[in-house]
Formats: structure tokens, sequence, C-alpha cells
């Protein structure tokens, strides 16, 4: 073998094994929330916006912009965030499904009794979780 073919095997090698460990594992659950909690406990919305899905319901509405859901989270003397924040220290997600597929939900305080409240957690294409909902659906 000459010399040029075993630089090129070399280097298709460590091509290879350098594109095999670029593969991570995706994230486990209890990693991705702990995040979550300390990103509302901080209100980071960036933080935030980061693990929410493109099409985020908020409360009644589908599809609201990040932008959206964190303003009217700061309305109200910011009640909702009170609300999630409380909602994260004291409970804790369970296994249920949202919209038809396998999701984690976190319950939290409705704001009347005609309503449910809970925080959803997905997964997205790529299995990454992912924030995709705060709602509260009339019961």
């Amino acid at each position: 073998m000459n010399i040029q073919k075993r630089i090129f095997a070399s280097v298709i090698v460590v091509l290879v094994a350098t594109l095999a460990g670029s593969q991570s594992a995706p994230e486990s659950f209890d990693s991705f929330y702990s995040r979550f909690k300390n990103a509302v406990a901080q209100k980071d919305e960036a933080a935030l916006q980061k693990m929410m899905t493109p099409r985020f319901d908020f409360l009644i509405t589908p599809n609201v912009s990040p932008s959206t859901a964190f303003n009217a989270m700061d309305d109200d003397n910011g009640q909702l965030w009170t609300n999630l924040q409380t909602a994260i220290q004291q409970g804790s997600p369970s296994s249920q499904a949202y919209g038809g597929k396998p999701s984690r939900l976190l319950w939290c305080t409705p704001s009347e009794v005609i309503y449910n409240c809970y925080v959803v957690f997905q997964k997205d294409k790529s299995n990454a979780w992912r924030w995709r909902a705060f709602v509260m659906p009339q019961k």
C-alpha cells in the first residue's frame, strides 16, 4: 500500500471515529426536568424558550409564540409564573398522553374550578425532551 492510500485510510478512520463519538445519547427526562426547574425558578425566559416546542400550547390556545406566552405569564402580577413555580416545587410529572402522544404531565393549579391545569413535556422528532404546553382546558 503506498503512502497516499495509507494517509487516506487513516483520515477515513479518524473521520468515522469522530462522527461516531459526536452522536450522544438523548438527554434523560430527569436531566431535562432538572434544567427546566432551574430555569423556571429563575424565570429564565431564554433558557425556557430553548426548551419549548415550536408548537407551544398555552392556556386554551394552540401554537402560541414564546414571547406571547411569557408576556401573558407576566400579567396579573405574575400569577402564572407563581403557579408554574409552585407546581415544579410541589409536584412530580407523571406519564400520560397529550394530543395522542406519550408525555409527562405536571399538574398545576387552575385559575378557576371549571378548568384543569397541567404542564406538558414531550419528546421531539430528534427524541429530545421539550416543554410542549402550559394549558388550562375546561373540565
